[in-house]
């Protein structure tokens, strides 16, 4: 059987966003560490990139275009690094 997450979340805003990605973090906590670390790509190019300037600068880019587009996502995204306790 699949593992399952049961929250009631009053409203939409975007506290409730970062508190549904901090409980499924929380959650799946074992996982996401898990898959993070053996993301070979991620560990040995992406991650060493950000250490750059040029790297630094269009994660910046990136995160900025994503955050404007998709605020609520990106806020839940923040909230389950929160709760997995990774970067």
């Amino acid at each position: 059987s699949l593992p399952h997450l049961r929250l009631t979340l009053p409203d939409a805003s975007m506290e409730s966003h970062r508190k549904l990605g901090e409980a499924m973090g929380s959650h799946f906590a074992e996982g996401t560490r898990l898959r993070l670390q053996e993301w070979s790509e991620l560990q040995e190019q992406w991650l060493p990139a950000l250490k750059t300037s040029a790297g630094r600068g269009l994660y910046e880019g990136f995160l900025k275009v994503h955050t404007e587009a998709y605020p609520e996502y990106t806020e839940e995204l923040r909230g389950l690094a929160i709760g997995a306790k990774v970067p």
